[in-house]
């Protein structure tokens, strides 16, 4: 499942399995990578951010995105590009994140 954040309180707000958002950035931390790092412990470093478009499944959303902090600084697509935005991002409910014109 997927936490859905308010972008102003930065609370969690609600839970979804399937999700779609537009004008996407992908924010991570450095520090918080840094420390994961060193500590080898899990702790929340890096968010999506955009506008909902709603609940379901997109289709036209072809590029696999993924973040691993023990692998990557930044998000990347399945080539182990870097990224930093994308026009749409369909969340699944498989733990996968998939994304639509990325830059």
């Amino acid at each position: 499942m997927w936490s859905i954040m308010d972008a102003k309180t930065r609370k969690v707000i609600g839970h979804a399995h399937n999700l779609m958002m537009t004008d996407c950035t992908f924010p991570v931390s450095t520090k918080g990578v840094e420390r994961i790092r060193e500590t080898n412990r899990k702790q929340v470093v890096a968010l999506v951010q955009g506008k909902f478009l709603g609940y379901g499944v997109d289709f036209s959303c072809q590029h696999s995105v993924r973040f691993n902090p023990y692998l990557d600084n930044n998000f990347v697509d399945a080539h182990g590009y870097a990224i930093k935005s994308a026009e749409k991002v369909n969340f699944t409910g498989v733990g996968h994140l998939w994304a639509l014109n990325l830059a």
